[in-house]
């Protein structure tokens, strides 16, 4: 709980001016990565079925190769008494 606390009251290094340009940049990149969607889905009638296979297609005619990574192993976990301490 003090973690938490020292977290949410620790305040950021990284210096704070002209924040609003990050801002504003950031919004029109992702306002045309959403314009661009929104088309993509248009062009299928918001068939995600037809999307996935119109993207599978183009992947495979790109001859790029796909990787695979294996998962993460799992954490062990330690299973606490149910009274708390």
């Amino acid at each position: 709980m003090y973690a938490m606390r020292w977290v949410s009251r620790r305040q950021s290094f990284a210096p704070r001016i002209n924040s609003w340009v990050m801002e504003m940049a950031l919004d029109s990149v992702l306002n045309e990565v959403r314009k661009i969607r929104e088309q993509y889905a248009e062009k299928f009638h918001g068939d995600v079925r037809a999307m996935m296979d119109d993207l599978r297609r183009r992947h495979a005619e790109s001859g790029r190769k796909s990787v695979s990574r294996n998962p993460k192993p799992r954490r062990k976990t330690i299973a606490l008494p149910e009274n708390g301490g």
